[in-house]
């Protein structure tokens, strides 16, 4: 475990001497966010001799804000609790763009879907587990595991903080200088089998703008035509 991570969470203790571990939590269904906030936060004595206490530091349903704010020192959590179904930027980006900036706080990934739909390429964007909404215990036990230093892996294999970190810092500026940001969200968006209207919408752009991404993406893959980008970059992020 990272030592800074390993002294705020030894530190942090409520009068009963209770460990505490602070989460963030990402999610663009308002509903979904406070269900999360409500479900996790709390005292679990059966966890540890002295028990822990989960909070909640803050709660974002952007994508991109939440990037802005795990950029920030002062609103830096334990772990980073993220829904991959998000509508401005999807959810394995947000990881990937914090994961290459962070080797401090553990990121979960969460789904309402299948966890097979996501494991391998969250695994890749640099988080330590994955966890459906199903199961409050379930959630809670992969915060206290990743929050530790661990891994949860019931859906998938995982690599650690320190490891991931130094893995997507080498390798996601390169990556970044050759795509920008909006073109990454757009053929992100894609993948996923989006039209051009329907990414305009949840981007807040024009369709015209859209395509004209498009095809730079187009052209810095070498693709001859949409399809073969997508496919092309469906390839390259699996």
């Amino acid at each position: 475990m990272n030592e800074s991570r390993r002294s705020r969470l030894d530190s942090v203790n409520d009068d009963k001497g209770c460990r505490t571990i602070h989460v963030a939590i990402v999610d663009n269904d308002r509903c979904a966010l406070a269900m999360l906030d409500q479900l996790i936060c709390g005292t679990y004595d059966d966890l540890a001799e002295d028990g822990i206490r989960i909070v909640t530091d803050w709660c974002e349903t952007s994508g991109r804000r939440a990037i802005m704010r795990c950029n920030r020192v002062e609103t830096v959590a334990d772990v980073l609790l993220l829904d991959m179904s998000m509508e401005d930027i999807s959810g394995v980006r947000v990881c990937e763009a914090v994961r290459s900036r962070h080797e401090v706080m553990a990121i979960l990934g969460i789904t309402s879907y299948s966890p097979t739909k996501y494991a391998k390429r969250l695994a890749e964007a640099g988080a330590q587990g994955l966890v459906p909404k199903l199961d409050r215990m379930e959630i809670v036990r992969a915060i206290v595991t990743v929050a530790d230093g661990g891994l949860f892996e019931r859906y998938g294999r995982f690599t650690t903080v320190d490891e991931s970190y130094r893995r997507l810092r080498k390798t996601t500026p390169a990556r970044e200088e050759l795509f920008s940001e909006r073109e990454f969200d757009v053929m992100d968006l894609c993948s996923y089998g989006l039209t051009s209207d329907e990414i305009a919408e949840k981007l807040g752009i024009s369709p015209s703008t859209v395509k004209t991404h498009v095809v730079k993406a187009m052209k810095k893959l070498g693709a001859r035509n949409r399809a073969e980008a997508v496919g092309m970059w469906v390839t390259a992020r699996e």
